[in-house]
């Protein structure tokens, strides 16, 4: 029989182990380490093998940001113009650029030329492409609205049910790109 003293120690380390599995879930949503702390907070079996310390296995991820894979850069630059984003980085190639970072406040997208990635990684020349869907949290859907009046929206402008009000254009280089606003009413 355990005293009161033990079972309140007992009690403190299983409210610590619960504390761990949860903090775990908050720092890493998915993956094994997430799924294995999902089980311990569910009160499932432990696990064959440990979860890992996250003093251990420090992963910091400073930016992600895509690489968009285009026939031509130069008619893509006038739509990203428009929203205010300037060239940090231009990469010639042949008659006209082949790399461009084009970057706005935090925000950046890069674009390569087919001819460029076929020349600089030829494995990747047979890679199959295909539209990619963008999406850009902005503080004044209103002004994105203005400075790309005249595109033709893919959907009209709306308001999601997970409370973005949403502008969806096609840009030149046939990529989707939503420009999402939240917390406001209407659109």
């Amino acid at each position: 029989m355990r005293s009161g003293g033990a079972r309140a120690l007992g009690l403190l380390a299983g409210l610590a182990v619960a504390w761990g599995a949860v903090e775990l879930l908050r720092a890493a949503p998915s993956g094994p380490v997430a799924t294995q702390a999902a089980g311990l907070q569910r009160g499932d079996p432990a696990p064959d093998t440990p979860l890992h310390s996250l003093s251990e296995d420090v992963i910091t991820m400073k930016r992600l940001t895509p690489v968009l894979p285009v026939q031509a850069i130069e008619p893509i630059l006038p739509f990203w113009d428009k929203l205010g984003f300037e060239r940090s980085n231009e990469v010639p190639h042949g008659d006209g650029l082949g790399f461009v970072i084009l970057q706005k406040d935090d925000v950046q997208v890069m674009y390569q030329t087919y001819a460029s990635i076929a020349d600089d990684v030829p494995s990747l020349a047979e890679t199959p492409a295909g539209g990619t869907l963008l999406f850009i949290e902005v503080e004044d859907l209103d002004a994105v609205a203005a400075a790309l009046e005249g595109i033709e929206p893919v959907i009209p402008r709306r308001m999601t049910f997970y409370g973005a009000d949403e502008l969806v254009v096609r840009e030149p280089g046939g990529n989707i790109v939503t420009f999402a606003q939240f917390g406001r009413e209407g659109g």
